[in-house]
């Protein structure tokens, strides 16, 4: 029942199973997607490192075109 979804874009976000199924739900029902980055490069990767590498190409502009993430502090 959420009005919008908040992806926190971490190191092995795409590749677990769940978070996937949760992706895949939120674009099929178009709820509002927010990217929040871990900003601290010693404790994660980089967007660009993680879409290139490990978002599902057939996902990738639904998740990423025009949606910048957003860094944690």
């Amino acid at each position: 029942h959420s009005g919008a979804v908040l992806m926190f874009l971490s190191s092995g976000y795409f590749l677990s199973k769940n978070c996937r199924r949760e992706i895949e739900h939120t674009l099929d029902t178009n709820k509002p997607i927010v990217l929040v980055h871990e900003s601290d490069p010693g404790r994660g990767s980089t967007v660009a490192l993680l879409r290139a590498h490990e978002c599902p190409r057939h996902l990738e502009d639904a998740i990423f075109a025009g949606r910048p993430a957003v860094g944690s502090i």
